[in-house]
């Protein structure tokens, strides 16, 4: 599953500092790229952080940062590909959803909010409510399989995890 996808220097300064003039959001994001490469210098890590050019921005696929929500995809992609009969027998599987679920431990950017930007809270809350989403449908799948297995403690913590989530 390919997460890192190159973003345009235009879309990310309209999310970030929308209604700005378009020369200054311009300079706010090149000094926050340059903020950004000042804390994560290239010489320090084996690739660099971000792939920037002059049109676009991106994070370095081959770059040693684990993103939680990519490693939830990718974990979940794999339940789907994995070639078995059933997945609730599939003990690989199983453990993909099992940690996929501990993976979320709360809604993205929970603590972040821009004010200034309806744009990107409005990206932000769908992120929040994807995410969510597929993590309730992790602890459901997870809580039948071990309800199936007449394993219940585990059975019902999964339960109240998904109660936790959304009551």
């Amino acid at each position: 599953v390919e997460h890192s996808i190159a973003h345009r220097r235009e879309q990310l300064f309209t999310l970030l500092w929308p209604g700005m003039p378009e020369k200054s959001a311009r300079h706010n994001l090149s000094q926050t790229l340059y903020a950004l490469r000042q804390a994560f210098p290239d010489k320090d890590l084996p690739a660099p952080l971000l792939l920037v050019d002059r049109q676009t921005v991106q994070l370095n696929p081959d770059a040693p940062v684990q993103v939680d929500l990519h490693q939830m995809d990718h974990l979940l992609h794999s339940t789907h590909t994995h070639d078995h009969l059933n997945l609730a027998d599939c003990e690989a599987c199983l453990h993909s959803l099992e940690t996929s679920a501990a993976l979320y431990r709360g809604d993205f950017l929970s603590d972040f909010y821009m004010e200034d930007s309806n744009e990107f809270e409005d990206w932000a809350q769908a992120i929040r409510q994807t995410y969510r989403r597929k993590t309730l449908e992790t602890l459901a799948t997870l809580t039948s399989i071990f309800i199936d297995r007449k394993a219940f403690v585990p059975a019902r913590t999964y339960a109240h995890r998904q109660l936790e989530l959304d009551n």
